[in-house]
């Protein structure tokens, strides 16, 4: 199988499994800049988000959640659990949201990560430029084909 056909996503209302992804994956960072984590991170934006859980040959992976403007597409939450890490599966959420901004006719799809996050390289190899620094964050984009 090729990671095309072995990552999938569904619409998704299992806010206590985006709540313990995000929070498991964020820890480090939020620990790192002190950063208090509340699920309410999560439950306040829940209904204005369109969230998906990733699954990976039938197994839910990973969590992602989009928001829009007028300009982009938002990726708020991209997190994938670390055993399924580097097999494709963020490559295709990334795909997830450009496919997002296009059917909106949205000309780009903006992100937010901690300045030593190292999925900044991923989406660096997907072409997302630094648009801006602000503190211990950088904003990413790229506009969509």
């Amino acid at each position: 199988m090729n990671a095309n056909t072995d990552v999938y996503f569904r619409e998704s209302d299992d806010q206590s499994f985006a709540e313990r992804v995000i929070r498991e994956s964020m820890a480090e960072y939020f620990n790192k800049y002190e950063v208090e984590w509340t699920p309410e991170r999560v439950s306040k934006y829940w209904g204005d988000h369109e969230n998906y859980d990733i699954f990976y040959r039938e197994e839910k992976v990973g969590v992602l959640r989009l928001a829009f403007d007028e300009e982009a597409c938002i990726v708020r939450d991209m997190h994938v659990l670390p055993a399924y890490r580097n097999l494709g599966v963020g490559s295709q959420a990334i795909q997830r949201a450009f496919t997002a901004a296009w059917v909106r006719e949205l000309p780009s799809v903006r992100l937010k990560t901690f300045v030593c996050n190292p999925s900044k390289n991923l989406y660096r190899r997907h072409g997302f430029a630094l648009v801006d620094r602000k503190d211990n964050l950088i904003l990413m984009e790229k506009k969509v084909d």
